[in-house]
């Protein structure tokens, strides 16, 4: 039985993680009705709204979100349990509990939800989002750049959610060095006194970011102007105020000056953070650097900043999910079918002194009609000539030439008495059998 503080915790994960399948299945841009997945029933639980649950017993969200990570349509037709092997072999399983395998039987009961067999396959969707985007190549870029280096003394074996803290300690340690060049030149606040260099605490692990400094901190080295850094309270031992505060400024920003809005948690969430959410907030930071370094926002303006144009070609072939993929890459150029008539035609000209089409005569035809149609074929082979401005031969066209030929033939043999002329029953040396077509048969 879990007390009211895991309880809390618990539904905070929930909401926070079903909040950023449905962005991610809907191409952030989610229908009102159920932007806030959970209502509250007459016992005041929370539960998932009736449309959220049938979609995730048939896996359509799951489909969906991966069909839009990686702009493949080819997603959108899997059950749950391709699902999860598409999980897996792209180095995410999904992790069972001993109490309940994950099954099909299991994700597509709906009545009442597996919610807690849910919330893994999720978790590993998260998972694959941020690895997908947070390379060890593309963090190192950004460091390069932040730091004025090459980039190469950044540990590349390093997971992912390690790397991303990495890239904001150095985005917080760039800022502060800027402040302090500002300070040295005299910069005073709004109230027109002198600046002081902050004191900004070091990033080690997800817990320190729970308090919002370098959170906020590292968003407004990104955006001055959206987020200036005065509006953070720096103080050694920040008390809870201030850390929601801190942490409100940053929920104010996502949702007011990037193209859509990815922090899915409330300030309390991260303030009060236990483990189950550092999942959520490194989905957070994944999006943060996908409209910072890749695919910029409008509000970013950093120091050292490449053209729209360097960025574009740095990350050409990736789509809006900051992913490279088969379909992102580009086409390889359309080769033309050859034309293997040139030759000839270059060769004879004109279409009508081309050679003629011959017809060719399978073996098994000869075998069936016999020796006598082999040799009426070779003897009228030309007939069987198909010219492209000549009609083709018919039977009765043949018959009709082998009948001129014959009265030709008649025409030229000079006249010769019937008593002179050779009877036709002495030059015929075929059998009645023959002339009649009758065959014996073996």
């Amino acid at each position: 039985m879990m007390d009211a503080g895991q309880q809390e915790t618990r539904q905070a994960h929930q909401r926070a993680s079903v909040k950023w399948l449905l962005a991610k299945a809907f191409n952030n841009n989610v229908p009102d009705n159920i932007r806030e997945p959970f209502y509250t029933d007459h016992d005041n639980q929370e539960r998932l709204k009736p449309q959220i649950v049938v979609e995730m017993g048939n896996a359509t969200l799951y489909c969906q979100t991966l069909s839009n990570i990686y702009s493949d349509p080819n997603y959108q037709s899997l059950n749950h349990w391709s699902i999860l092997q598409t999980l897996s072999r792209k180095g995410v399983p999904v992790a069972e509990s001993p109490e309940m395998p994950l099954t099909e039987t299991v994700l597509i009961q709906t009545n009442p939800l597996r919610i807690n067999a849910h919330m893994s396959v999720i978790q590993s969707l998260m998972t694959l989002y941020a690895k997908e985007i947070t390379s060890g190549e593309r963090i190192a870029n950004a460091v390069a750049r932040i730091t004025g280096t090459n980039g190469q003394t950044l540990p590349h074996d390093q997971p992912f959610d390690q790397l991303l803290l990495l890239w904001i300690s150095h985005a917080c340690t760039s800022l502060k060095k800027r402040i302090a060049r500002e300070v040295e030149l005299g910069a005073t606040d709004e109230n027109g006194v002198r600046m002081q260099v902050p004191n900004i605490p070091a990033v080690h692990d997800y817990q320190s970011l729970c308090d919002g400094v370098c959170l906020a901190l590292f968003i407004s080295y990104y955006c001055p102007k959206a987020l200036p850094w005065t509006l953070v309270r720096i103080n050694y031992l920040p008390a809870v105020e201030d850390s929601i505060h801190n942490v409100s400024l940053v929920s104010n920003f996502c949702q007011k000056h990037l193209p859509y809005n990815v922090f899915h948690m409330n300030p309390e969430d991260v303030t009060y953070m236990r483990n189950s959410m550092k999942l959520n907030l490194v989905v957070l930071l994944a999006d943060l650097f996908l409209l910072f370094e890749i695919h910029p926002a409008k509000c970013v303006c950093y120091p050292g900043m490449d053209a729209p144009e360097v960025i574009s070609k740095r990350n050409f072939g990736v789509n809006e999910h900051g992913i490279c993929h088969r379909r992102g890459l580009t086409m390889q150029p359309v080769i033309p079918i050859p034309d293997l008539r040139s030759d000839s035609d270059s060769n004879y000209g004109s279409p009508t002194n081309r050679p003629p089409f011959q017809v060719s005569y399978s073996a098994s035809a000869d075998a069936v009609y016999g020796n006598n149609t082999a040799t009426l074929r070779n003897s009228e082979n030309e007939a069987f000539v198909v010219h492209k401005s000549r009609g083709v031969t018919t039977l009765s066209s043949l018959h009709s030439q082998q009948h001129s030929q014959q009265q030709q033939q008649q025409q030229q043999e000079p006249l010769v008495p019937a008593r002179l002329r050779q009877s036709k029953e002495k030059s015929n040396i075929e059998t009645k059998a023959d002339e009649r077509g009758l065959y014996e048969k073996h």
